[in-house]
């Protein structure tokens, strides 16, 4: 439907991208015990290279794991409240990919999707100061590259018409979004390791 204007015309707004932040319950008493749980897992074994550069990438599968059970207890739990709020209303669902990343200073991750998957996150575990914000690329850029740039600026801001959007990640949240709409994680520049889990999930 179109939105009402009092003058004389009234606009569309078609094909929105919803992303979801969602702050964890009961993440402060997982915390120190998942944080030690990624550094064992890393010590033990070789980055997958999936995306991050200069810095450590787990398995894909990482959730399989018996050791990671509780994490993935609280993972799952989380998720439901995440696609409850998103209006979602599959009959069930599962986590089918996991990735923990550990990524010190002057780390990144290249811009990339989430293929076969129907919607995809992000856990932010640790977040030091100026470790790099989280980069969504809008999937008309290309070809709506001059009209962006023309667009009045607060028009621009209302209806979040950008090239790009950055989000600066906060510890104990989730971010929640669609799994083909592409992104990126900007330099971490702090000394200190930035850890978080990505996560793809599958309806049933």
């Amino acid at each position: 439907m179109f939105n009402k204007n009092t003058e004389n015309f009234s606009e569309l707004l078609l094909f929105p991208q919803k992303v979801l932040l969602y702050r964890c319950k009961g993440f402060g008493e997982i915390k120190k015990e998942l944080i030690e749980y990624c550094y064992s897992l890393k010590n033990k074994s070789t980055s997958k290279n999936l995306t991050l550069n200069n810095g450590w990438q787990s398995d894909p599968n990482s959730h399989t794991q018996k050791r990671f059970e509780p994490f993935l207890n609280f993972l799952n739990d989380n998720i439901e409240t995440c696609l409850k709020l998103y209006q979602l209303k599959p009959k069930g669902f599962y986590v089918d990919t996991c990735v923990i990343n550990i990524g010190g200073e002057n780390s990144y991750h290249n811009s990339h999707i989430h293929p076969n998957t129907d919607i995809s996150g992000v856990f932010w575990i640790t977040i030091p100061n100026n470790s790099g914000e989280f980069v969504f690329e809008n999937p008309s850029n290309f070809g709506q590259n001059n009209l962006l740039n023309m667009l009045d600026k607060k028009e621009s801001e209302n209806k979040k018409m950008y090239h790009s959007y950055h989000i600066n990640p906060i510890e104990g949240n989730i971010l929640l979004f669609p799994s083909n709409l592409r992104h990126s994680v900007n330099l971490n520049r702090n000394k200190k390791d930035r850890i978080t889990i990505g996560f793809n999930v599958t309806f049933v």
